[in-house]
């Protein structure tokens, strides 16, 4: 397949991932979007394409023509923030990194990691991020 084509089917897929999502926002009711836009993180678990769903994430946390930013944290019409406990939450996004981490763990792929010429620099800022993250939990930060 020429690169063209393939660019053209990756960026049909990116637009029929908006569509798919903007539906569940706006025509699932709140109480199952929350659920339903979880299962968004199956095929970002299952694909090899990392870089297509990042794009998919900032295209979606950037609010196209604020689709999915909705004003208050439980206005019916942005992405679903999801509550562990009294000042405990988590975003899209949050969940998002979370998903890669454990992907990039689980499935081993730390031979293409050794191939990364900023891994010290990577390490540093992994390390940083586990940091940021318990800190956070313990003060109740959210997104």
């Amino acid at each position: 397949m020429n690169l063209k084509k393939y660019q053209l089917n990756l960026f049909s897929q990116l637009i029929i991932w908006i569509i798919i999502s903007a539906f569940l926002v706006y025509y699932i009711p709140v109480a199952f979007n929350r659920l339903l836009i979880l299962l968004l993180f199956i095929p970002i678990w299952r694909s090899r394409n990392d870089y297509f769903w990042f794009a998919f994430l900032i295209i979606i946390l950037d609010y196209p023509g604020g689709l999915f930013s909705g004003g208050g944290i439980n206005d019916p019409y942005r992405l679903p923030v999801y509550n562990l406990a009294p000042g405990v939450s988590f975003a899209f996004s949050e969940i998002y990194v979370v998903v890669l981490l454990l992907k990039a763990i689980l499935k081993k792929r730390w031979r293409e990691y050794r191939l990364f010429p900023y891994r010290k620099q990577f390490s540093s800022l992994a390390i940083y991020l586990i940091v940021l993250i318990f800190v956070s939990l313990a003060l109740g930060a959210s997104f």
